[in-house]
Formats: structure tokens, C-alpha cells, sequence
């Protein structure tokens, strides 16, 4: 089971693997505003879950299976993600611009060319990611499924 290649990015913010979000919340309340340096430093990867569209009991928690990683954003609007889906496994870096608007953040992948959003939320040493628009092969047929992922990060320091 992966993550399509195309979308590591998409796990931010991950690597944000979306195509479209709204600029509204997804969480309950009310939409909280991040200013782009709240969210600068490193984040390590605490959690990443992986839902099917068409049947919400199907997850996939990656993190469990060994996911790891870290999620770097720079004061020039500038992230890199370095994932790797087992401990044992290579890790992937991307590497791109990142814009926050609100609670949307907005990658554009250095590789790929491709944007993806995230919508998001920070308390206090936690970021977590909600990206509506994700693919993932559950049932490792070969061709992804839609799916939906929430990626949780706490912040490091160094």
C-alpha cells in the first residue's frame, strides 16, 4: 500500500496531496487566521491517516506501518518534506513554495510544477493538515482510490 508518487508533496501540507479546498475550515468553530511565521521551524511527523472516500471504514494509518517524517518551512515561504513510508524505507524529499492564506495552505511542488491545499490548524506544537483530495491504494490492486488524509506534526526544537 502507498501514496501515488505524484502526490508525496501532498503530505503537508506532507506533502499535500490535494487539488481543491475551500478557503474554509473543515474543523469545528471558527476558522483561525495562521500568519505565515507561526508555522516556520521543523515538524516531525506524529501521525498520517489515510480514509477511503467510497467506504469511510477503510483507513490506512501509515504512521503505524512505519511512516516517518519531517516537514521543514522557511521564512521565504519555502517547505521541505522528507517522507519515508517505512522505517526501512529510502525517504523522498520534496521541496517547493509554500503559501499560507487563512487556515489554506497552498504548495506548489519544485518537481511537479503541481499546487496542492491543505486546510490547517496549529495549537500550540501541533500542526495538523486536512487534505480532502488525496489518492491511495487500498486494496493494492495497482490503481489508486480517492481518498481523504489527515497528516498531524509536532513541532521540534532544535
Amino acid at each position: 500500500m502507498g501514496l501515488s508518487t505524484n502526490h508525496r508533496a501532498g503530505l503537508i501540507a506532507a506533502a499535500v496531496v490535494v487539488s481543491a479546498l475551500t478557503g474554509c475550515s473543515i474543523f469545528m468553530g471558527q476558522p483561525t487566521a495562521l500568519a505565515p511565521a507561526e508555522i516556520q521551524g521543523t515538524w516531525a511527523l506524529s501521525s498520517l491517516v489515510i480514509t477511503s472516500k467510497s467506504d469511510s471504514a477503510q483507513r490506512f494509518d501509515a504512521t503505524a506501518a512505519g511512516a516517518t517524517g519531517t516537514f521543514q518551512v522557511s521564512p521565504q515561504e519555502r517547505f521541505m518534506l522528507v517522507f519515508a513510508a517505512a522505517h526501512d524505507a529510502p525517504p523522498d524529499t520534496s521541496t517547493g513554495r509554500l503559501v499560507v492564506h487563512g487556515d489554506t495552505a497552498i504548495v506548489v511542488d519544485d518537481e511537479s510544477q503541481r499546487d496542492s491545499t491543505a486546510s490547517l490548524t496549529r495549537k500550540g506544537d501541533h500542526l495538523t493538515l486536512r487534505m480532502p483530495r488525496v489518492e491511495f491504494d487500498f486494496d493494492q490492486d495497482g490503481s489508486a482510490d480517492p481518498a481523504a488524509a489527515i497528516a498531524q506534526f509536532s513541532r521540534t526544537h532544535q
